[in-house]
């Protein structure tokens, strides 16, 4: 036989607690659900949806951010605000309370999942780029374009490697260790000339004349972005 558990539930109107009851089962889930059964058989809809004024705490600490983290789950709603802060807090901002209005059929639930920023980039240097996140991106050529006669028989595809680094000095180092540009299928001329730009703009390298008038577009493009 599962052991049984005992999860206190309360019932709130109007600022106060009318009702306090322990629920028998052998896990939250469980719980939620004979304690909604109890609060609507108890009060048939007299306080207001079971949403607004019914929680059921959790003692074992069985509501745990972890994905993929269901917060329409039974299980993971009706929560105490101790238990909310507690889960909101282990997602790292990844969830916070719901707020919206809700029905009977439809409750709002206990937790929501932020909305996210929309990501953009910028290239920052030749094949990275900088997100408004300021994550670091190395862009590699996975397939080089071919054509045939003036018409393309393959066309181009890149492939961005998220990088560890936070700035450029280090992303050139990343990409030097983990030896990333040897997998960009572009001549290794092209190679070469890119990375130094990179160190350039990291206060690395000094450019020649000749690179300073090959790069002449991204380095202006480099001083506004700076500005």
């Amino acid at each position: 036989m599962n052991e049984q558990r005992i999860y206190p539930s309360k019932v709130t109107a109007n600022g106060s607690a009318i009702a306090l009851y322990g629920i028998e089962a052998p896990n939250r889930r469980t719980a939620v659900r004979k304690a909604l059964q109890w609060f609507w058989d108890k009060y048939e809809g007299k306080y207001g949806p079971a949403s607004d004024v019914f929680t059921i705490g959790d003692p074992y600490k069985e509501v745990v951010f972890k994905e993929p983290f269901n917060c329409n789950d039974k299980g993971n709603n009706y929560l105490d605000e101790a238990t909310k802060a507690r889960v909101i807090e282990q997602s790292k901002g990844i969830l916070e309370r719901d707020s919206k209005t809700g029905s009977r059929h439809h409750p709002p639930r206990s937790l929501r999942r932020k909305k996210r920023r929309r990501e953009y980039r910028v290239t920052i240097a030749p094949n990275i780029q900088e997100s408004n996140t300021g994550t670091l991106y190395y862009r590699i050529v996975v397939t080089p374009q071919q054509s045939k006669n003036g018409v393309i028989t393959t066309k181009r595809k890149v492939l961005d490697i998220k990088l560890e680094a936070k700035t450029l000095a280090q992303a050139l180092e990343e990409i030097k260790t983990k030896n990333l540009r040897g997998l960009n299928k572009v001549s290794r001329r092209m190679k070469k000339r890119s990375l130094k730009l990179v160190a350039h703009l990291s206060g690395l390298q000094t450019l020649t004349q000749s690179d300073r008038s090959f790069f002449a577009p991204v380095l202006k493009n480099a001083a506004r972005l700076s500005q």
